[in-house]
């Protein structure tokens, strides 16, 4: 459950160091807050941005409710949800067999410390 966000990247996954590299790792690594363009280009050291969070989230392929789960975002401004619980999906309308196509395709590892959370409620874990 915690590797959807994860499995969308990996299938699109950017080069390494590149400016969609720099920005993703950016914002997973500050999660649950407003992000400015302005924020990512000072910490990620580039004085230059050629992407604005829509372009970066739709190279991702973070599109439809798997977007919608995990980013609210402008052009200028994102928020990442992690984790994200039920009561978010259910407050967007979004049902847990809406994101299993994300959870069972095969996956390369990527990230491995940059995992998102999706927390149900009542869940059992291992």
């Amino acid at each position: 459950m915690d590797e959807i966000a994860e499995r969308s990247v990996d299938q699109h996954r950017p080069n390494f160091y590149s400016q969609t590299d720099l920005m993703y790792s950016y914002i997973f690594r500050n999660p649950n807050r407003v992000i400015t363009l302005d924020e990512v280009r000072k910490n990620i050291d580039r004085r230059h941005l050629s992407l604005d969070f829509t372009q970066l989230l739709g190279g991702l392929k973070f599109t439809g409710k798997l977007r919608r789960l995990f980013f609210r975002a402008s052009k200028s401004h994102l928020i990442f949800y992690n984790p994200v619980t039920v009561v978010r999906m259910q407050t967007l309308g979004i049902a847990y067999e809406d994101i299993i196509p994300f959870m069972t395709e095969a996956v390369r590892p990527i990230y491995p410390t940059l995992r998102p959370n999706l927390v149900l409620a009542g869940a059992q874990t291992s």
